[in-house]
């Protein structure tokens, strides 16, 4: 999981997965949250229940149960993100929104007057770009996705990222060019730019995602010795990945197959 903003998942009793690893990709600001009867019964241990361990991570906010509180009384976590989000509310005010029930079992942890999306997107997108801010890669992906959830064609975003050249310094953009052509059914394209990423100084974790995006391109265009290539790579880059004996075997079952002679398009 590469630069997370907003987390939120169910349903272990105690700290899992990629929030186990030493360094967890929290963006500045980052809520999260996990749904658990008794996720922040302490909120002093950075590697039990959920709340004490996420703010350990990185996360600047969070909410949890101090005791059981049944399902129905839990956060209605999707209400909480609406008005945090779409709804400009501030912290407190989301997450007070999110609660069926007052003074029960929940805890609201953080600033309660953060208010991240305070501003509209484009107005944030001009002043991130009048600074000359690092975040407006991420401003012009929300742009992006917002567009693409109204119903904006692949083909129209594809446009906009290359005219605009946005992309031709940001691993970030570049991975969404490559997801874009990929939904249109441009499979060299996609991988170009895919290659393309990895050369633009991408995180740890979006690295990962990266070559296993990348490996899977390339095996369902036939280029078994390049996919076996790019899964090496990803095991030398990333020697801790958790996942390394899937991709062991990935790598071996490629290495039975008899590779495509002619390189992948560009």
């Amino acid at each position: 999981m590469s630069q997370i903003a907003l987390y939120a998942g169910w349903y272990a009793d105690t700290v899992c997965g990629p929030f186990q690893l030493p360094k967890v990709e929290f963006m500045p600001g980052a809520f999260a949250y996990h749904l658990h009867s008794f996720s922040a019964d302490t909120l002093r241990s950075a590697s039990q229940r959920w709340c004490g361990p996420l703010l350990a991570r990185g996360a600047t906010c969070t909410m949890g149960c101090v005791y059981e509180p049944y399902l129905s009384l839990t956060p209605n976590v999707a209400m909480f993100l609406e008005r945090f989000t779409i709804g400009q509310f501030t912290f407190g005010e989301a997450a007070w929104a999110s609660q069926p029930a007052l003074s029960w079992q929940t805890t609201v942890v953080g600033d309660p007057l953060y208010r991240p999306f305070a501003k509209p997107p484009m107005q944030l997108h001009q002043e991130l770009t009048e600074r000359h801010s690092p975040l407006v890669e991420w401003s012009f992906l929300r742009l992006v996705n917002m567009d693409l959830a109204r119903g904006r064609s692949a083909a129209y975003l594809e446009n906009l990222i290359e005219t605009t050249g946005v992309a031709t310094n940001s691993a970030v953009l570049t991975e969404k060019l490559a997801d874009l052509y990929a939904m249109e059914g441009k499979p060299s394209p996609a991988i170009d730019a895919y290659e393309r990423a990895l050369t633009l100084n991408p995180s740890p974790e979006q690295r990962i995602r990266l070559r296993l995006t990348l490996a899977e391109k390339l095996k369902a265009r036939d280029f078994t010795a390049a996919a076996r290539r790019d899964y090496q790579k990803l095991l030398e880059e990333s020697p801790d990945y958790p996942g390394k004996a899937a991709i062991e075997e990935k790598i071996n079952a490629l290495g039975q197959k008899p590779p495509r002679t002619n390189a992948p398009a560009r």
